[in-house]
């Protein structure tokens, strides 16, 4: 498969640059306030646990939904890495098979994403379900969105 010039650019400042560039960067302290260290999880709480006792029948319902659409597991899990580079399980609904080619290759996306899929997709209703991870404690409703563990190019 021959490669596009974006491709090889996407390498080549991956290669020569990532290296001194993590090198050269000022480590991120977070800040150590009150707020940090306890009003924001107090206030993660109070707003998902009532969340997730009224979204409870449309996560009951989306399962349901997704179980007839995909089968099993009604659930994608991811590893992310959160606050101070504690890797997580992020959840959220399926909403693409995992068909895959001759070759043994997951398809495209846009080939794997079925109807519901597109719809939950659309509504951001597959991650209504992370509200269980706020009030978990893996993740906060303001803060940065956690990164996959691992990219693929």
């Amino acid at each position: 498969m021959k490669k596009t010039k974006e491709q090889i650019i996407a390498e080549m400042a991956k290669r020569d640059n990532l290296e001194k560039v993590n090198k050269n960067s000022m480590h991120v302290y977070p800040r150590d306030s009150i707020y940090e260290k306890y009003i924001k999880r107090i206030l993660d709480i109070f707003i998902a646990l009532p969340l997730n006792i009224v979204l409870l029948p449309v996560y009951i319902v989306l399962s349901i939904f997704v179980y007839f659409d995909l089968g099993r597991p009604v659930i994608f899990k991811q590893k992310r890495t959160g606050k101070n580079g504690k890797e997580f399980n992020l959840i959220k609904f399926r909403s693409m098979t995992n068909e895959k080619s001759n070759k043994g290759n997951l398809l495209p996306e846009k080939e794997r994403i079925t109807r519901l899929g597109h719809i939950i997709r659309k509504y951001s209703l597959d991650e209504l379900i992370s509200f269980w991870l706020v009030l978990k404690g893996d993740m906060s409703l303001i803060g940065p969105r956690p990164l996959p563990v691992t990219f693929e190019y």
